[in-house]
């Protein structure tokens, strides 16, 4: 436990490192999110061999990085002229149909060279391209094109945070229904519905602290509170489901975490497997947020 405390708050300390100069500079916090793109490519990519699967790695790491797509296009073109709204969107969808048509690629050449023997491998490398790039691709999109996104990027890292702290201690109290035995045996609902609870508290404050004032909307205030009780709830879902299926993976394949680089927490990916799917959760939220209160 003393090696897991110190791991994790040097941890934190690094990812602040990255995204505090991040409000100003997103540069930096980019450079974060290459590292944890080539470092969870890499840890799924062993993953997947442990469960006795061939991959041909460098096309997927290739895919994998198309999230620096909607970075490309707003130094290099005329995007930038665009609104935010309008330039977010076509950055997206250059961002998604390269990832595809890549994801393509690497699943018909390989089956064309070696026929239908390869087919789970490379499903599984297209997979692996999907799971990093896509979430990713949402957090360049609120670091560069949505207003005051760094904020929003922030919250889609606090909030797995915040779930699964609060369902540690609220599962270690009182857990006794066990939800996914097969898959995680130390969940329960009580941990569940406690990391629920605590997202909620979380983003009522953030959004009351730090979004209000950073945005300068004037919002009904009901209408704020229900937003952020309805967002809190999602993300942590969204935060709790990225767990449970990086739980189902390691199962799986027969590993207990997806690397050693962090002693008493496991790989890169054990501890971005749930901000993952906050990533495109937060995106949304933001695009809401603004649509209802700001426009």
């Amino acid at each position: 436990m003393r090696q897991r405390v110190i791991t994790g708050i040097l941890f934190t300390l690094g990812v602040a490192l990255f995204m505090g100069p991040g409000i100003r500079w997103p540069w930096i916090p980019t450079i974060l999110l290459v590292f944890v793109s080539i470092m969870t490519v890499q840890e799924l990519l062993n993953a997947a061999e442990a469960g006795g699967l061939k991959m041909v790695r460098w096309p997927i790491f290739i895919g994998s990085l198309t999230f620096l797509l909607p970075l490309l296009l707003k130094l290099t073109s005329d995007v930038i002229a665009l609104d935010a709204w309008n330039g977010a969107a076509a950055a997206l969808a250059l961002s998604l149909s390269v990832l595809l048509g890549l994801m393509m690629m690497n699943l018909i050449i390989p089956l064309i060279k070696t026929g239908p023997e390869q087919l789970m491998s490379v499903a599984a490398g297209s997979l692996i391209m999907a799971y990093t790039a896509f979430p990713l691709t949402c957090s360049v999109l609120l670091l560069y094109y949505v207003p005051l996104g760094w904020y929003w990027l922030v919250l889609a890292l606090i909030a797995p945070w915040a779930s699964d702290v609060a369902a540690y201690f609220t599962g270690s109290a009182i857990g006794r229904h066990h939800i996914l035995p097969k898959i995680s045996p130390k969940k329960t609902l009580e941990g569940c519905l406690g990391g629920l609870a605590g997202t909620v508290i979380v983003l009522v404050l953030y959004a009351e602290f730090v979004l209000i004032r950073v945005t300068e909307v004037r919002p009904d205030m009901l209408m704020h509170l229900l937003f952020a009780l309805i967002g809190g709830v999602v993300l942590s879902l969204a935060s709790q489901l990225g767990d449970w299926l990086a739980s189902v993976i390691k199962r799986r394949v027969g590993i207990k975490d997806f690397g050693k680089l962090l002693p008493g927490h496991g790989g890169i990916l054990d501890r971005f497997d749930s901000a993952f799917f906050t990533m495109p959760i937060t995106l949304l939220l933001a695009i809401l947020y603004w649509q209802f209160f700001q426009i």
